[in-house]
Order: structure tokens, then sequence, then C-alpha cells
């Protein structure tokens, strides 16, 4: 797991190795060509009037081109209802497309929008999708579409209660990945996605032992896997995990924090954001956290970090201070999107 800086890039969970960066196309050429793409398939969109019509819509536009980041736009315009034939057009793409990015999110979509008859679809593609190349621009790299895949099931069952049970089966028949490294961490995510369905604590358990190890690699990873059960309450582990001798552990505790979202974790969370002795880049994932926690109690400590004698932390007080008032100080970097 990569040591979180205090912008995390959580696609690197995903990545199995970093590929070559090649040159891309001229960025006015390809925003135009982006915005045509665009306002053709809204037109072809808003022409039909049935989900079967819009489905076609979106097929055909998919098929029409060949870039990756142009076809991402294809997801962006998906109906909000669920149905059938959305189902079929997105099966498609999670079991053809070339492009694993590409395939995590259709399996995404399936996960979010798709009816209660896609739990198949994600099981297999949690089992047996396959590493091909992802392409984001100039970047190039190796992934599957297992891990979006395998959390997609446990986002259908919450969708649909009803499914909960198959769900449950489709997880636990997953089995671990050849790979030793499981450098996409599918094991992790099936236990985590389990944990989703059934709320089985037994399931936390050997994270929690992970946050006791003494390696602070193990505790790094543990502390990082919280960031995805979908929890109510932080584990006190958790908690004291903010002062932890390791810097890493310290960093992914104020992340996970962050995402479970406990009312009674934001006095610490606060303490660590404004003691001018802490490391920059905790404090920063701690602010982040507490901007995405939308804590109220923390909007005047917001403010009096705007001051900070560290750029970053001014910057990350200024995208929490808008997330919890609306607010755009000048700190507030130009472009950013904190919506």
């Amino acid at each position: 797991m990569m040591r979180p800086l205090h912008v995390c890039a959580t696609l690197a969970l995903f990545i199995l190795a970093v590929g070559r960066i090649g040159a891309g196309p001229p960025l006015q050429e390809d925003r135009e060509r982006r915005d045509k793409f665009t306002a053709d398939l809204k037109a072809a969109l808003a022409a039909e009037t049935t989900a079967a019509g819009k489905a076609a819509a979106l097929s055909r536009a998919y098929q029409a081109v060949s870039s990756p980041d142009v076809r991402r736009l294809v997801f962006e315009h998906l109906p909000a209802q669920p149905d059938a034939a959305i189902d079929r057009f997105l099966d498609g793409v999670l079991t053809g497309d070339a492009d694993a990015g590409i395939r995590s999110l259709a399996a995404k979509a399936l996960a979010t929008r798709g009816t209660d008859q896609c739990l198949p679809a994600l099981a297999k593609a949690a089992a047996t999708d396959k590493v091909t190349e992802v392409r984001m621009g100039c970047i190039v790299w190796k992934g599957t579409a297992r891990r979006t895949a395998t959390f997609g099931i446990a986002e259908l069952a919450n969708r649909y209660p009803k499914l909960a049970d198959g769900a449950a089966k489709a997880l636990r028949e997953l089995t671990p990945p050849a790979d030793p490294k499981d450098a996409e961490s599918l094991a992790d995510a099936r236990t985590q996605a389990l944990y989703q369905v059934t709320r089985d604590e037994k399931l936390l358990a050997p994270f929690l032992e992970r946050l006791r190890s003494k390696d602070p690699k193990v505790r790094e990873s543990g502390t990082g896997a919280f960031r995805f059960f979908k929890l109510k309450v932080a584990p006190p582990e958790l908690v004291k995990a903010l002062s932890d001798a390791d810097a890493g552990v310290r960093s992914w505790a104020a992340l996970a924090l962050g995402e479970i979202a406990d009312p009674k974790t934001v006095p610490p969370l606060m303490a660590v954001a404004g003691d001018p002795k802490q490391d920059a880049g905790l404090r920063c994932n701690v602010i982040h956290s507490l901007g995405r926690m939308k804590a109220a109690a923390a909007t005047e400590l917001m403010r009096r970090l705007l001051a900070d004698e560290r750029e970053a932390v001014q910057v990350q007080a200024a995208i929490a201070l808008y997330r919890l008032t609306g607010e755009k100080v000048k700190q507030f970097p130009a472009g950013y999107k904190a919506d």
C-alpha cells in the first residue's frame, strides 16, 4: 500500500503496475472532441422515449469511439431509472471492453443503477475479470475490474435487500487471487464487502489484530483497510492509531476516520489538525476528513488554519471550509471540484 500524501490517490488501490507515459493529443483538440461527443450523446438520448431506445443510443455512442477517455463520458449520461435494457448494455461492456478502467465503470454502474438481476454479472466479474491495460490520458497501467465488482455485489445487496443471501454466498465463493502480493487487495475487498452485506462483527477481528501488530507495514494496511467497511462507529483502536509511532499509520487512520464519519471522532481529529507540531501531511489528511464529515464544530478551526505557516494546510483548510459553509476564500485552489 502506498504511503498516503495530503492528497490521497485512491486510484493506487487497484493499480497493478504503472506503465508507460506517452504523448496525448493537444488539450484544445481533445476538449473539443469530448464536448462534441457529449453534445451528440445528449441529443441522441433526448430523442429516445424508451429505455431500450436509450440503451441503443448509448451503445452506438460507445462503439463509435475507441478512446477510453471519451468512452468514459458514456457513463456520465446513464438513465437513473433501472432497466433490463441498460443492464444488457452495461453487461456487454463489462464482459467485452479491453480496458479494465471502463469495465470497472460498467461494474459500478450495474451496482448503483442496475436492476435486481445484476448479481450474476457482478459475481462473474469479481471472480474472473482478467488483467488488461487501463488508460487515463497519457498514463497506462495494468488492472482488473475485480475489486470494483466485488464491492458492487455489496452495493447491489444494499439497494435490494432481498439479494443479501445470494450476495453473501457469491462473496464467500470468491477465491484468493493467484498473485501472492494481491496488489489490488482483493482478499481484503472480499471480506470488506461481505461485512457490508452481513454486518458480521467477526469479520473485523483480523483487521483489528493488524492494528496491534509490531510491524508498521501491517498496522498501515490495517488502518487503510478500515476505509472500506462502511462502518458507522469508529473502533477505539483506529482512533488510537492517530498517535501511532509510524507516519503512514497515522495518515491512513486519519483518512479512514473520515470515511467512517463517526461524530465522536471529531474532537481528536480537530486536536491533530490544530497542532502545528504535527506532520503537515497528517494534518492535511485530518483536515480533509473533517471537511468530508461536514464537521460543523471544526468551522472556526478551519478559519484559523487559513493563516497556518504551511501553505498546504491553508489550502486544505480552504477546501474544508467550503465543504462546511459553502464559502470560497482566496486560498481555495482555482478549478478544484470540492462538491
